[in-house]
């Protein structure tokens, strides 16, 4: 999940209202924290207003997908271990 999450890049900025989605998705399962923390070690973002449109289409994807929480938390912990 990862690796597939580091190959999203895009050129163009995410629209604020592609940031709205992708926070009404993430809202429930992550903290804005935490999704603060995804960004930055997946893609060395500072902030999710700086994701590309294809970075932002992949994390709402994600999003939606059963195993997302569990998945983030590893995710999470294994960037503390980097």
């Amino acid at each position: 999940m990862l690796g597939r999450l580091r190959e999203a890049q895009g050129s163009s900025t995410a629209s604020d209202a592609r940031l709205k989605v992708l926070r009404n998705v993430t809202d429930s399962q992550v903290s804005e924290e935490q999704l603060q923390q995804l960004v930055q070690g997946i893609w060395g973002i500072t902030s999710p207003k700086k994701l590309k449109n294809d970075q932002v289409e992949a994390l709402i994807s994600w999003a939606k997908e059963d195993d997302f929480f569990s998945e983030a938390e590893i995710i999470l912990l294994l960037m503390q271990e980097e």
